[in-house]
């Protein structure tokens, strides 16, 4: 078996700034490791990693992969957050610029 010290969720998005902006903002994440030339940042919180990279720069640099588009079908990827208020969370969320597919609903 393999020991684990850190694990992340890596994004590849067309801004990194604003996406960090917005996790911070939204779910109170903070700043970890930030790239000096801005094509990575890494946000902390509740013991996970969530990290943003420069689509373009990763494309250049020989990886493929299908770009984050709002306004396409989401990507087999999920990132939750586990909250006190889920409404205030979504309100949060919208008001940020996020876009919904569907509201929040009970889950079983």
């Amino acid at each position: 078996m393999v020991a684990i010290k850190l694990a992340q969720t890596l994004l590849y998005v067309p801004d990194v700034e604003a996406a960090a902006r917005f996790y911070e903002r939204v779910f109170g994440l903070s700043r970890g490791w930030v790239d000096s030339e801005g094509i990575y940042i890494a946000l902390e919180g509740g013991g996970a990693t969530l990290a943003f990279a420069d689509a373009e720069w990763v494309a250049r640099n020989g990886l493929r992969f299908a770009p984050i588009d709002a306004q396409a079908r989401p990507p087999a990827v999920e990132v939750n957050f586990f909250v006190e208020d889920v409404d205030a969370a979504y309100r949060a969320a919208i008001d940020a610029g996020a876009t919904a597919w569907f509201p929040p609903a009970p889950q079983s």
